[in-house]
This record gives C-alpha cells, structure tokens and sequence, in this order.
C-alpha cells in the first residue's frame, strides 16, 4: 500500500472515532509521540494507555473533523478537530495539525501542534513544484562549430587556385581579450543541491514544525548546520523565541543532526529512543 492511501486510512479510522484502533494498526511499537507542551511517550504501549485512560473518562465522541492532509516525502501532516464529553456532559474539544514521520508502512515519530494546515500546505506544495521543475529542465546543447570544409579538387590547378583564394579572402578571426571573453552560462542548480541546503529538521528528536521555522529564522536550515552549532547557541534562540520555547533541552540536536548529515538512519532512529524530554539516557 502506497504512503497516500495509507494515510487516508488511518485519518479515516481516527475520523470515525476508532483511534486505538487505527494506533495499533499503523504505528510503530517504539513509536514516539509528543507535543509543543513537553509530554512526550516513547512506546505503543505507553501511548496506547493513556489513549484508554482518556477513553474511560470521555467515552462519547461528540465531533471528529478531518480539515486537510498533505504528504511531504516520508512524512504527513493532517489537522482535526476533536470533541468528546463525559457522563456529566463536560466536553473536552482541541484543534491540533497532526504531524507524521513514516518507516516501512509504520508511523514511527507523531507530533501535536497547533495552528492551522493551510500555510503548510502552500510551501510544501511549491517546494514540490520547484523541484519537478528543476527536474524536468534540460541542459541546452550547445551548437556545433563547423570546421573547415576540405573542397573536392580535380587536379593541380584547381588546387592551386583555391590555395590563393584562402590566403586572399578568408581572414583569421579577431582574438579577444581577457576583458572581452563572455562568462559561461551559469548551469541551473541541481535538484540534489538544492535538497542539501534545507533539511527536515522535524527529523531531529525534540524539533517540531514551529521550532522548525525558529531555527531557520536564526539561519539554521539543514543538518549540516545544525550539528555544527554549540548548545549555548541554540539556548539562546531558544529564549528568543519565548518562555514557551526556552524550557526545552536543545542539547542532544547538534549529535542527531551529525548522524542525519551522514545518513545513518538506523543510528539516529535508536539514538532518539534514548532520548527522554531532551536528555539523553544511559
């Protein structure tokens, strides 16, 4: 099953009110789930509690709305809303985006933010476009420079004459100076360059879409720059951003980031399992 009709059926599953359902049949048995807030769980089990728990409480489901969804390689955004009430008629409504990070079929990393899909869905629809452009465009060939033609002479003469008429009429093509040679066309950049300047950052254990847009404000965009900046740094626009922002532990990202650089996947997926609330554990 395709990653897009994989999605649909889970949103589905989650729309009809069959979350635990569609948690144990999509996700990952180590799969993390956290949010913007701090909490955090870091097995299917763990989760797979605290969904019961809720449950137990808020057993009617009032509304589940799916908004919108979007693909973005092998990760997934999708916004709801949800209500649920209990037996005394209190209800518990949120409207959360959803977001996904996809391995072999499973879901194996889920995030809660808040906020609404629209803007997401524009940038990654256009960085999509971009790249297919580039894509599709072809380096032009260049024109093929026509050599001396050598005649068909009958004899001596002939030979002779022609002889004469090169020295006479064609003439050597002017030499151009340094200060007249015309720079080369620059080439069009590479999809593959392109992809090496911005990363997922949301890859990165304790990163989620916001703190993803902080950091490229504070000009940090790819793997590669991540793993070159100090704690300190990171602290620091951390607390730039808000209280909100400032209680999270950046101090295992630049260490993530080095292994995504390097595209040691299986590495980094069983270095984020020991992380817990961005301290990385014994």
């Amino acid at each position: 099953m395709k990653l897009k009709e994989q999605l649909k059926a889970l949103d589905k599953l989650v729309e009809k009110g069959k979350i635990i359902d569609a948690f144990q049949k999509y996700f990952d048995d180590n799969v993390v789930t956290w949010d913007s807030d701090g909490q955090k769980t870091t097995t299917k089990a763990e989760k797979t509690a605290l969904l019961k728990n809720f449950f137990s409480e808020y057993k009617n489901t009032e509304k589940i709305k799916l908004h919108d969804s979007i693909l973005d390689g092998h990760q997934s955004h999708s916004e709801f809303t949800f209500i649920f009430s209990n037996e005394n008629g209190q209800k518990h409504k949120w409207h959360e985006i959803i977001s996904r990070t996809w391995k072999d079929g499973k879901v194996i990393d889920e995030f809660y933010s808040k906020g609404n899909i629209s803007d997401l869905k524009k940038n990654i629809e256009k960085a999509q476009k971009e790249n297919k452009k580039l894509e599709k465009k072809e380096p032009k060939e260049k024109p093929k420079k026509e050599g001396y033609k050598k005649p068909k002479l009958k004899n001596l003469a002939a030979a002779v004459e022609h002889l004469t008429e090169v020295v006479e009429v064609k003439t050597l093509p002017k030499v151009k100076t340094p200060k007249e040679v015309k720079p080369l066309p620059k080439k069009a950049t590479p999809v593959a360059a392109l992809k090496s300047t911005v990363d997922n950052l949301k890859l990165i254990e304790g990163i989620g879409p916001k703190m993803e847009e902080i950091l490229n404000e504070a000009k940090i965009s790819n793997f590669k720059e991540l793993a070159s900046a100090n704690p300190e740094k990171l602290q620091e626009v951390l607390q730039n951003a808000g209280n909100r922002y400032a209680v999270q532990n950046p101090s295992t990202w630049a260490m993530q980031a080095k292994l995504a650089e390097a595209g040691k996947w299986e590495e980094l997926d069983n270095l984020k399992k020991r992380i817990v609330r961005g301290v990385l554990q014994d």
